[in-house]
């Protein structure tokens, strides 16, 4: 099945985007307060950053799976993405622990 995502403008700086594929997913993302958000919802970059963290752990699962290692629970605990500083911002590094 493939992904359809739909974004629709809230006004302002905030956006609701929905993702329609096996189980549906709406976000409602903002900006920060001083660059002209509303609360309306979280920010784009720490979206970014949750949907990283769960690639990673289908990456893991999946290497898990190929390796045949007997795993029973593991989690991703912290993700921490550094901000470059300078326009265009980006993550240009990522780090995070995994226990097991």
């Amino acid at each position: 099945m493939t992904n359809q995502i739909t974004t629709k403008w809230l006004g302002i700086m905030a956006f609701e985007s929905n993702k329609k594929s096996l189980q549906e997913i709406t976000l409602c993302i903002d900006v920060a307060l001083k660059n002209g958000g509303k609360k309306h919802g979280d920010r784009p970059k720490s979206t970014h950053a949750t949907a990283l963290a769960g690639s990673l752990d289908w990456m893991l699962a999946s290497l898990i799976k190929k390796m045949i290692l007997e795993v029973e629970e593991f989690r991703i605990e912290t993700i921490d993405p550094t901000l470059r500083r300078r326009d265009p911002k980006y993550y240009d590094k990522v780090c995070g622990r995994v226990s097991f």
